[in-house]
């Protein structure tokens, strides 16, 4: 199990994993049960499947015993913490824990995201010149803070905005603001993104 990155701070911990391994060998070392097979059953792709299991185990790792991840909706918990935060991207995995309300988002470098730009960035932020670097990490901050919503509709373009600094990022909608302080790094080809609530 080749761990790219894990930190610990007294905000957060987290961890990103290469998936290297085939499928019968992550489900050995996840050893699901009863109800993470039904919803590994569910799951037609086998690299999302692949996926999912490694963040899985990825959890069992930190928290160094056996830990069931459950879904309200599409949102991610478990009892033994207050909030996790879950991210895939190619053959890597990644999960971030905190007491704290968190997101976490993690891509791989690719080329398109110049033409999907249009897609994250606002008609007035579209018009700037950013680099891939910078297409990346706002893409990855804005699709963190989005997981802090729990499923609230919104609009990623029109209702999450990233500062050009990227140390703040704030979901604006009617009249609700709400404040996140980002933490953004570049490791390899990947960047990360991370989304902590301002009390």
């Amino acid at each position: 199990m080749p761990l790219i990155k894990t930190k610990k701070t007294e905000k957060y911990t987290y961890a990103i994993w290469k998936i290297e391994e085939n499928s019968e060998t992550l489900l050995k070392l996840l050893k699901p049960n009863k109800y993470e097979l039904t919803l590994l059953n569910k799951i037609s792709n086998q690299k999302r499947k692949d996926q999912s299991i490694a963040a899985k185990i990825l959890l069992n790792n930190i928290l160094q015993k056996k830990t069931t991840i459950f879904y309200n909706g599409k949102v991610p918990y478990c009892k033994e913490i207050s909030n996790i935060s879950i991210t895939h991207s190619d053959n890597y995995a990644a999960i971030l824990l905190s007491e704290k309300k968190i997101g976490i988002d993690l891509q791989k470098e690719e080329q398109k995201i110049i033409m999907l730009k249009n897609k994250f960035l606002s008609k007035e932020r579209e018009k700037n010149n950013y680099s891939i670097e910078d297409l990346h990490f706002i893409w990855t901050a804005k699709e963190a803070l989005y997981k802090t919503l729990n499923g609230l509709t919104c609009s990623i373009k029109d209702n999450i905005y990233i500062e050009k600094k990227m140390k703040k990022g704030y979901f604006i909608k009617n009249n609700v603001k709400i404040e996140y302080n980002l933490e953004s790094k570049k490791i390899n080809d990947l960047y990360l993104s991370i989304a902590i609530k301002s009390i």
